[in-house]
């Protein structure tokens, strides 16, 4: 159904149903059972190259070269609020487990903090000197993650942005960062060919 390449894919929280984003400038859902397209989801004006499911699953967030974050309903497809801030494109997008808080990284090297319930201006977290490719936060909500292309994971203060520790190592971009379920270990991957694990329990 997409024009052109497809930048990120997510299940929602059910697994019921997948969305994906493209160079085509649009977003799909589709019923993974049936394979069938819901419906597309239209508003960026570049290519969307990430995508993050709320914890319930009624809204998707999608982060684009439009320098923009864009929320929408998943249930009818409408456009909910766009997020306008940074400064270049947008490679990572992440819910808190709240909901309340959405996390935005770009090629202008912060991250952002949405509070989508106070409708406020956005915290910025500067410390990265290089683009930062993608955020995550533990399964508590207490520690943010940030991986980037000036070779370092940071690790933040979910609540006050506070940067707490900056984890070195990695000698080419670090292209994605996950916590295990449990929120024991961070995982991070680099464009050094390598991964490396990280205990939590020693921050």
């Amino acid at each position: 159904g997409h024009e052109d390449r497809v930048c990120s894919v997510q299940f929602d929280p059910k697994g019921g149903s997948l969305a994906s984003s493209s160079t085509d400038k649009t977003v799909k859902l589709w019923n993974v059972a049936s394979s069938t397209l819901l419906r597309t989801l239209e508003g960026h004006e570049n290519s969307v190259l990430s995508l993050a499911f709320d914890p319930k699953g009624l809204t998707l967030a999608g982060g684009s070269e439009d320098s923009t974050v864009k929320l929408w309903r998943t249930s009818t497809g409408n456009l909910l609020r766009t997020l306008e801030g940074h400064e270049n494109s947008v490679f990572s997008v992440a819910f808190h487990p709240n909901g309340l808080t959405l996390a935005s990284a770009s090629r202008d090297h912060t991250i952002k903090l949405w509070g989508l319930a106070s409708g406020q201006h956005p915290r910025t977290l500067a410390g990265h000197n290089n683009a930062v490719l993608k955020v995550v936060f533990d399964p508590k909500g207490l520690i943010l993650a940030s991986g980037s292309d000036d070779h370092t994971v940071r690790l933040w203060d979910a609540e006050s942005g506070k940067l707490l520790r900056t984890l070195e190592g990695h000698t080419g971009p670090v292209e994605v960062v996950a916590f295990s379920s449990d929120g024991r270990i961070l995982a991070s991957k680099g464009g050094d060919g390598t991964i490396r694990l990280w205990s939590c329990e020693t921050w």
